[in-house]
């Protein structure tokens, strides 16, 4: 199976195409002001610091790893300060490892039955209320389309900028048929002829680094926008995760606090999102409920 064209499969992403279909939005088918004393977002990232990229049994050669460039490091290392009202953020979401778990096969069941994260629709619930929402999967456009049915109302289907799948990676023919590590080069959302742009205010709201969050169960996806990256454990239907994962509740508490910033590379570099495990997560609401924590002092704990 042949690669399908970007410029044939993505939707120019005009405010009348975010209105319609799903299908027809299928691509293929800003210093700190008070710095948190009280809030634990999880510890500083050391500088230098590497993803180890995951191995992958395909003998065709992988897309080249990207890098973070000058420019978007050069933002990133400015300050962020709290703005008065929340910032309209872009929300990028994985699907399977992060939302959901595709069991695998040579049919189509997983992608149309998939197992659910614990706490989804409390948070996809939060996301559509308060910020800008869509799709970006290593998935087949058909499976990536197959999971958001599965997965989303249809009024939240609706609501989505864009879906797109295995076909906006820039990935050759070969690549596309084959397992290969894949990268989510935000430009492609913020620029060019397919740039993902807000549908109310296209004028005055421009997506870009400042307001963007990537949720993906792995980093190598960011590895040339790290600090736009929630990196949310992998979700793997487990009987331990079934029952008492909530990553997807303390990644509502973490946006939170990150939707006041000018700047969120910048506030996500200094004070990125580390899951706590429930026991530890509990463990740390209690003891910042006896200091009196008031609201906005969020707690957050150190695919075919």
């Amino acid at each position: 199976m042949n690669a399908p064209s970007q410029s044939s499969t993505l939707p120019s992403h005009n405010a009348s195409q975010h209105a319609a279909s799903g299908s027809n939005r299928l691509a293929g088918a800003n210093s700190v002001a008070s710095k948190p004393n009280k809030i634990a977002h999880g510890k500083k990232k050391r500088p230098g610091s590497k993803p180890e990229l995951r191995s992958h049994s395909s003998s065709v050669p992988p897309p080249i790893a990207p890098k973070p460039s000058a420019g978007y490091l050069e933002k990133a290392f400015e300050d962020s300060h709290k703005l008065p009202s929340p910032a309209e953020l872009l929300i990028i979401l994985d699907l399977n490892g992060t939302l959901l778990y595709r069991k695998k096969g040579k049919n189509a069941q997983g992608s149309v039955a998939p197992s659910i994260r614990p706490g989804l629709r409390e948070f996809l619930a939060y996301l559509f209320s308060n910020f800008k929402v869509m799709i970006w999967t290593s998935a087949r456009p058909e499976n990536a389309l197959r999971m958001v049915r599965a997965t989303f109302k249809k009024t939240e289907e609706q609501q989505l900028l864009a879906i797109w799948g295995r076909d906006t990676l820039g990935l050759s023919n070969a690549q596309y048929n084959a397992k290969v590590q894949v990268y989510k080069t935000l430009e492609r959302v913020w620029t060019g002829e397919f740039m993902i742009c807000h549908p109310n205010q296209p004028d005055q709201i421009v997506f870009d680094q400042t307001n963007t969050v990537l949720f993906d169960d792995t980093t190598e996806k960011a590895m040339g926008h790290p600090f736009n990256l929630v990196n949310i454990p992998e979700f793997t239907a487990t009987k331990k995760q079934t029952k008492g994962d909530v990553a997807l509740r303390q990644c509502i508490e973490y946006l939170e606090v990150v939707k006041w910033q000018s700047n969120v590379s910048s506030y996500m570099r200094e004070y990125p999102f580390v899951y706590a495990e429930p026991e530890r997560a509990e463990t740390g609401r209690e003891g910042q409920l006896q200091k009196g924590a008031t609201d906005g002092e969020l707690l957050v704990d150190e695919e075919n």
